[in-house]
């Protein structure tokens, strides 16, 4: 199943971000509900690869997970 995914213009504190970090945010505000999975996919990346970019966008307080791994969301914070 293809995704579309719309563009969206990052804010300042964002443009300092890796492409693969650009992408993941994206990703995530056409979806917050996508699973790592899903955006390795997109993004073509491996899934440990995203879990690692998202990981570290969860320690600089730019992204957070709701609820649990299997039903929650994404949520951008900044």
């Amino acid at each position: 199943m293809n995704m579309v995914v719309r563009k969206v213009t990052l804010q300042k504190p964002y443009r300092n971000l890796i492409d693969t970090d650009r992408k993941i945010i994206e990703l995530i505000v056409s979806d917050k509900f996508i699973t790592t999975t899903k955006v390795a996919e997109q993004i073509e990346k491996s899934r440990q690869t995203i879990a690692t970019r998202i990981k570290e966008l969860q320690e600089k307080g730019i992204v957070k997970r709701v609820g649990p791994d299997n039903g929650g969301y994404w949520e951008i914070i900044k």
